[in-house]
């Protein structure tokens, strides 16, 4: 190993960084992550009714309703009950994927409520209600391990097994509004400790 390093000129970084960096890893996965589970639970009422309430206009605005998960109804109602213009093909049948559909928005008041609905469905599937299920009871905190450049080519630390480290980097809806500082919210540091993203 070490001939493979010193070849690579990778010594320095093993050994001077990424060895020391291990004891660190190993704290913050046993410190863990305080979550406001109550405050999430809030929030994930707040985004289900917000899911509703656009399914309820899309079915209106399709004049029925149909499975808003699935490729092959929504294909149905855009393409041979709405008459829009036709996206590419795929193995399953005419595309519906996000570029199919932001090609689309313009054709059809409902093509950007559909886009919509993805987008809160995602926030909430993925992310909100993802956390709360991974709290250890006993501590009320998501103790998750860390890894460096194992998975991160950039070296950045990256927490997985959970969506913790992906609550940062929300990109905002399509009405401007986003997740990011809500979930924040969600995080709770201990006095005297600072939360560093």
């Amino acid at each position: 190993m070490r001939p493979t390093m010193a070849e690579r000129n990778q010594t320095s970084l093993f050994f001077d960084i990424e060895m020391p960096l291990v004891s660190v890893l190993a704290d913050m996965e046993w410190e863990g992550v305080a979550i406001d589970q109550a405050l999430l639970a809030g929030l994930s009422e707040e985004y289900t009714k917000r899911l509703m309430n656009i399914s309820a206009d899309i079915y209106r605005l399709a004049g029925e309703e149909f499975n808003l998960n699935s490729p092959k109804q929504i294909s149905a109602i855009l393409f041979d009950k709405l008459n829009l213009p036709k996206s590419k093909k795929t193995k399953t049948g005419l595309s519906t994927d996000v570029d199919a559909l932001e090609k689309l928005q313009d054709s059809h008041p409902l093509v950007p409520r559909l886009l919509e609905y993805r987008e809160v469905q995602k926030l909430l599937s993925t992310y909100i209600d993802a956390l709360s299920p991974q709290v250890l009871k006993e501590s009320g905190r998501l103790h998750h391990p860390h890894s460096t450049r194992t998975i991160a080519r950039n070296g950045q630390v990256v927490e997985h097994q959970s969506q913790i480290c992906r609550t940062y980097r929300f990109a905002p809806t399509r009405d401007g509004q986003s997740a990011r500082p809500s979930l924040r919210a969600r995080h709770i540091h201990r006095l005297g400790r600072l939360f560093a993203n």
